[in-house]
Formats: structure tokens, C-alpha cells, sequence
């Protein structure tokens, strides 16, 4: 059946007599290992962040376009760098979500009203879930702050935003394919024609809009301020597209910075179900991908300038050569560390090259029923399926995990303390104990 129609807004009436017999269409439909996999290697890393921040005193600056973080040790920024994947990975996996679902649920003859509902509640649990995560931790924060929008609120906003221009596009495609088929809509071969053409359209329109999304984060930035508070600034601009510090809350993932990279999601996922493709033949996509984003990366910081938000932070370059002329290859770490508040072009270009190396590897894994039994078991059965099939319920208990344990071993083991601060201040292979300690007991739980 032509993936398309099941993404147009009802279906035909082919596909109505399809799924009135029960055909594979009214299944609950099969998930797609290769994503649960990446998103659960993804909340392994992005704990490595909040483990550092209860059990040690490495927690500092973040990468944003007011402020930047030097790092005196390789390490350190190593451990950083390791996090960088997992915000763009979410965003982008979110939009494969959405895309699949609103096929799984228009085969089931789910009306649009239906569908932005149920966008709308699940979009809105996860900003209500950030209110009453951040409130709690708002004495954290500088200034007279009620609580933060963190990636859950990111995701849950464009959650539904996403969903909207999904659903949106559905119609597009089926004014499209109307208008291609306005002359001749009997001939068979024309009209799987213009469906194919009206579907490409439609796909080619959602990346347009990503780019665009992706762009306009370079754009709207100012110049660098401390705390971001720029004089004059509503903060409706912090809650929209600005990181930095409004007059009552922190603004750490405004919801507009991180769409154009779930619309990339969306679209990725329309190509997938377009396309078919074998798990090797994904493998081999995703390593076409990485490579593509790398060489723009690479293309963005070689250059400079544009795709760079405020380049002023990495210093003044040195004047003896040509490349030291851009600030970038000051050193390697200048190269890589990038800035993710807002997430400048460099940014979601190098870290979508790693989500889709991962996604390359783990489309190669075997999971088919001609796979090794116990290989097969350690990856249905391993920690990075059941993370990525429980994602929210390991985010929001992980918080509580390893804070709750740091205030226990701050009680049990008094010299772990920082005497000054009196926060633990672990040393790397006892922080390394306690990190992973407590992804085991997650997936015991």
C-alpha cells in the first residue's frame, strides 16, 4: 500500500476496504529497534551531565552565546563533547515519532482533530513535568528565578508543533496530488505518479522548513551579555528563542530553537517509510547522512563566520598564519566546542553526524529471527532497549536518583565534601562508580 495515502488526511477507499478485512495495516505496528537503541544509548549519556552535577564539583559553564567554557584538562571536555548527541538526537528521533505515528493512527481512521489532542496532552504533560522538576530546583539559579524550561520543555512544545505541520502537510499533499491529477485522475499510472511527485513535494517542504528553523538560530542571537539578560527584552523572547536569564525563570531550551531539528526528524521519518529500505540499506543512509552533516561542519568552521554564533567567544586568533586567522583552529577543543544555547549551525551539524553513525551501527545489529539467540538476547534484553522504551520514566527518576544519592554519601562519607562548598566532590574513578552504579539500579527498576 502507497505509504503516502496512509499520511493523507482520510484514507482511500482502497485503503478503507484494506483495513476493514485486518489487513497488516490495523496491527499494532512493529517499532524500529535501531531508534529504541539510540535513544536509549542517549540517556546514558546525557546522565553523565546531572551525575557530575551531584556527585562532583566539574559542573561549570555551558556552551551558550553569551559565555563559553575553557577546559584546563582533555578529559573534561571529552566528557562534555559525550553529551553533546543527546539533545539534537531527541529532537530528531521526536519527529521520526510523531511521523510514524500519525501513520500507524490515520490506518486506524484517526480524524486530525483526534490526532492534535492526543499531541497536545502528551506535549503538555512533558512541560508540566519540567515546571515541577525546575521548581523545585529554582534556588539553584541566579536571581529571583521560578523555574527553568529544560529539554522537556523544549520537546513537549514542539511535540505538538511538530504534529501540527505533519498533519498540515498531509493536506498539502493531498492538494498537490489533486492538482497533478486535475486533467486525467483515471489513469492508474498518472495518478501513482502525481502521488509519488506530491509526496516528494511534501518531504522536500518539511526539510526546507528545518533548514529554515536551523538557520534562524544564527540569526537572532546578540551579541554576548553576561547572565544573557539584554536590556529591553521581554521575556517572551527568553521563553521563544533566547537562552538566558529572564525576569522569573532561566531559559535553558526555548522551544523554537530546537524545532528545526525535530522538523528534520519528521522529514527523516517520512523518507523512511517512503522508502523501505532494509536494515543495511539504512545502515548505509545513515553513513551517507553522517558524512553529508560532517562535511558542513567542517565547511562552517573552516569558513568562520556564518553558522558560527558569536565567534568573539572563542578569543582573538593569531595573525602569524592563515588558518590561525579563524578563531577555530586555535586548538582542537576551540574546533569542536561548539555552542548548543541556541544550537548554532556547527553544532547540529556535527552531533546529527554522530546520531547517524550510531544509527548506522545499530541498524547493522542483528535482531531478525536469523540472528544469534544470545546476541540477539543481550540486545532486546540489554539496558539500551529497555532505557530507550522507558525514556521518560528513567529522565525524570535519574534526577532524583543521583541527588538523593549524593546527599546520602555526603552524609556517609563526610571527606568527599568540598570544604568550602560543601557539595561532594568525587574524584573520576569514584564519580565513575557512582554513575554507573546508578544506571544499574535504573534498569532494575
Amino acid at each position: 500500500m502507497d505509504t503516502a495515502r496512509l499520511l493523507s488526511n482520510k484514507p482511500t477507499s482502497y485503503d478503507s476496504v484494506a483495513l476493514s478485512i485486518g489487513t497488516v495495516e490495523r496491527a499494532k505496528p512493529q517499532r524500529v529497534v535501531a531508534l529504541d537503541l539510540l535513544r536509549g544509548l542517549l540517556m546514558i549519556l546525557q546522565s553523565i551531565d546531572h551525575a557530575k552535577a551531584a556527585f562532583t564539583t566539574w559542573y561549570g559553564l555551558h556552551e551558550s552565546w553569551y559565555e563559553l567554557p575553557t577546559y584546563d584538562s582533555v578529559w573534561f571536555f571529552i566528557m562534555r563533547l559525550l553529551t553533546h548527541p543527546c539533545a539534537p538526537g531527541f529532537a530528531m528521533l521526536m519527529g521520526i515519532g510523531v511521523t510514524y505515528f500519525v501513520r500507524s493512527r490515520k490506518a486506524l481512521d484517526w480524524s486530525d482533530g483526534r490526532l492534535l489532542k492526543h499531541f497536545f496532552i502528551r506535549g503538555s504533560v512533558l512541560v508540566l513535568i519540567n515546571l515541577v522538576q525546575t521548581w523545585g530546583m529554582a534556588g539553584n539559579f541566579p536571581g529571583k528565578v521560578s523555574f527553568a524550561t529544560t529539554v522537556l520543555h523544549a520537546l513537549g512544545v514542539n511535540f505538538f508543533t511538530a504534529a501540527a505541520i505533519l498533519i498540515a502537510s498531509n493536506h498539502l499533499y493531498s492538494a498537490i496530488k489533486k492538482s497533478l491529477t486535475y486533467h486525467d485522475h483515471t489513469n492508474i499510472d498518472a495518478t501513482s505518479k502525481a502521488e509519488k511527485r506530491a509526496n516528494d513535494l511534501r518531504i522536500m517542504v518539511i526539510f526546507e522548513l528545518a533548514a529554515a528553523f536551523m538557520i534562524v538560530n544564527v540569526l537572532v542571537v546578540p551579541e554576548p551579555v553576561p547572565n544573557g539578560i539584554v536590556e529591553g527584552y521581554g521575556w517572551w523572547r527568553y521563553l521563544l528563542y533566547l537562552p538566558g536569564l529572564s525576569s522569573f525563570f532561566i531559559s535553558m531550551y526555548p522551544a523554537a530553537n530546537w524545532l528545526g531539528l525535530t522538523l528534520y526528524g519528521v522529514g527523516l521519518g517520512l523518507v523512511m517509510i517512503r522508502d523501505k529500505r532494509s536494515n543495511r540499506s539504512n545502515s548505509v543512509f545513515n553513513i551517507l547522512l553522517a558524512l553529508g552533516w560532517f562535511t558542513l561542519f567542517l565547511v562552517i568552521r573552516s569558513i568562520g563566520g556564518f553558522g558560527n554564533i558569536n565567534p568573539s567567544l572563542y578569543g582573538e586568533p593569531d595573525a602569524s598564519g592563515i588558518l590561525t586567522h579563524n578563531p577555530f583552529f586555535s586548538s582542537w577543543i576551540a574546533f569542536f566546542n561548539t555552542i548548543k544555547y541556541p544550537p548554532d549551525l556547527a553544532y547540529s551539524a556535527l552531533f546529527l553526524t554522530a546520531n547517524h553513525i550510531f544509527l548506522s551501527l545499530f541498524f547493522l545489529l542483528p535482531t531478525g529471527p536469523d540472528a544469534n539467540k544470545y546476541v540477539s538476547a543481550i540486545i532486546t534484553n540489554g539496558p539500551l532497549l529497555d532505557f530507550g522504551r522507558s525514556a521518560l520514566f528513567f529522565y525524570v527518576i535519574h534526577f532524583y536518583l543521583y541527588f538523593a544519592s549524593a546527599g546520602l554519601i555526603g552524609r556517609l562519607i563526610p571527606s568527599l565534601k568540598n570544604p568550602d562548598t560543601g557539595m561532594l566532590a568525587m574524584n573520576g574513578w569514584q564519580f565513575f562508580i557512582a554513575w554507573m552504579t546508578g544506571l544499574v539500579i535504573l534498569w532494575f527498576m
